[in-house]
């Protein structure tokens, strides 16, 4: 019984910690610098939240898709210890990725350099 009620602890305040996020709605269109975009997209609230299986790349560490309106987002990627976030990314790019043999020539082929995470 009390693993049980730590069980629906650890779940509320996981909800609790999630729920804490701003609504990604209210996110800026461009951020004073990466530091601040990083922190404000990483903690909000989306629609849709999705990962990739990565584990066949030998340098993309995690990829996320992060979503308001279903239409286009941020993609969310690690390569090593660096994190890239890039904007406005169609959801078909994403699905398209998701689907690709090599996720790293992908990527390097229709991700990287387009999308770019808009700085004031």
């Amino acid at each position: 019984m009390g693993k049980k009620i730590i069980s629906y602890l650890i779940v509320l305040v996981f909800l609790l910690f999630i729920s804490c996020g701003e609504n990604c709605n209210e996110l800026p269109n461009s951020f004073s610098n990466y530091e601040q975009a990083r922190e404000m997209v990483l903690t909000s609230n989306y629609q849709i939240t999705e990962v990739a299986d990565v584990s066949d790349s030998p340098w993309i560490t995690s990829v996320e898709y992060l979503s308001c309106d279903g239409l286009e987002g941020f993609f969310v990627i690690k390569i090593g210890y660096k994190t890239y976030i890039h904007q406005n990314m169609p959801i078909e790019v994403w699905e398209n990725f998701t689907k690709a043999e090599s996720k790293g020539s992908f990527y390097s082929k229709k991700i990287r350099g387009r999308y770019q995470l808009k700085l004031n």
